[in-house]
């Protein structure tokens, strides 16, 4: 279990014999640095080519798509803020990563609302009701699922 920058202290907390002298004020390794963290961040880092595709990828969709369906433009502005990395308290690591964060899940979440608006505009029939499925919050707004005579008449509604 290697948990602070210095050797040993982990076997001295467990009454084990450390090789290095323990003292109290030793310095906690941060938390970035840990083995388990460095692999997520790599892990997390890995993704970031596939993220950038799918962003380019769903702005050309956002912008091609949505005129041609008459859908209302999603202002990406709205959901993608990246502000954390100007905190003084933040190191040059962490800045980056809460750039990255704020990012990636401010994209997440104008995904999902484009995801939300197109579902809407071909689709608009609520999921059947099965337990533990978490439905979004969007659906709330559809057909009921097996609402034959509501689907016609929003078929012939927004396919003018």
């Amino acid at each position: 279990m290697v948990d602070t920058l210095v050797l040993g202290t982990s076997a001295a907390r467990r009454g084990g014999s450390s090789p290095l002298p323990s003292t109290k004020n030793q310095k906690s390794m941060h938390p970035f640095f840990k083995p388990k963290n460095l692999l997520a961040i790599a892990i997390i880092f890995t993704l970031a080519p596939a993220v950038f595709l799918m962003d380019f990828l769903t702005e050309l969709y956002h912008r091609i798509c949505f005129p041609l369906y008459g859908i209302e433009y999603i202002s990406r502005k709205k959901y993608i803020r990246i502000d954390r990395h100007r905190l003084k308290y933040l190191n040059c690591f962490e800045k980056i990563g809460c750039a990255y964060c704020g990012y990636v899940n401010g994209l997440v979440n104008y995904w999902v609302a484009g995801a939300a608006a197109t579902e809407s505009y071909w689709c608009g029939v609520r999921h059947k009701r099965i337990k533990g499925f978490v439905e979004p919050a969007h659906h709330k707004k559809f057909l009921k699922y097996g609402d034959k005579k509501g689907w016609q008449k929003l078929l012939r509604q927004k396919r003018r």
